[in-house]
């Protein structure tokens, strides 16, 4: 169920993903009507405008205008990523926005959009890469690249969130690490889920003196049983006769 959005703050110190385990910065703190309070990231809101507008948007970004009066009004500044159009939202207008694309995530039509699986693919690849590196990337594309004896071969550049790095993988090393970021996805959403062991099998139910103090008793009963048995055993038959045996 989609929640309308109170407010939206822009938290430059970022946070942990829970999907990719690594820090990202920066993050977006979302507060709806009810009280209720999350943190989400970059590709996740660009996913909700691009369901939103029915179009793939590339980049969003917080800025602060003065009116003709004189007053500070923030306003978002959406570029859609054929990086020639976009629009220009004020924060009530902006919440709105990412609470119908949430809304239209799930509906069958929103599938049939221009770029939606694009789009989704391109994030998705980005989401496994991080979860490979443990590293959030920011940005990856293929390029060509001409060797010393002219054969053109296919590289990978991966860029990190903070610009300042990345790395450059082959075709087939690349196609690794996106295996490997899935494979790693998969398995934190196993332990994210994963219901804890029932103490009665992963806890003793009794202590070493208990259990000695239950073996005893029950070689004890045994022996009482035996005993009764043996007792039974040589009592006469209640169905002799009487007859004495002449054998």
């Amino acid at each position: 169920m989609t929640k309308p959005i109170l407010q939206i703050e822009e938290l430059a110190e970022g946070g942990e993903n829970p999907k990719t385990k690594v820090q990202e910065k920066p993050a977006w703190g979302i507060k709806f009507f009810d009280g209720e309070e999350r943190m989400m990231f970059k590709y996740k809101m660009i996913e909700y405008l691009s369901m939103a507008y029915r179009k793939s948007v590339g980049h969003f970004e917080k800025r602060t205008v003065v009116t003709t009066s004189g007053n500070s009004v923030v306003v978002w500044l959406i570029v859609f990523q054929d990086g020639r159009s976009g629009d220009l939202l004020p924060s009530k207008d902006f919440c709105t926005k990412l609470s119908d694309g949430h809304m239209q995530r799930n509906q069958e039509d929103v599938k049939q959009f221009d770029g939606e699986e694009k789009m989704m693919f391109k994030y998705k690849m980005i989401e496994y890469l991080s979860m490979a590196y443990r590293k959030s990337v920011g940005h990856f594309e293929k390029r060509t690249v001409v060797t010393t004896s002219g054969n053109s071969v296919i590289v990978w550049l991966i860029v990190f969130q903070d610009g300042r790095s990345g790395d450059l993988l082959p075709s087939k090393d690349f196609c690794t690490k996106l295996s490997d970021g899935h494979m790693q996805r998969n398995q934190e959403d196993v332990k994210q889920f994963q219901a804890p062991e029932s103490p009665i099998f992963t806890e003793p139910i009794t202590s070493p003196e208990d259990r000695i103090k239950v073996d005893q008793f029950r070689d004890q009963v045994k022996e009482e049983e035996y005993k009764e048995v043996r007792r039974k055993a040589a009592e006469p038959h209640p169905e002799a006769t009487g007859y004495v045996d002449t054998k």
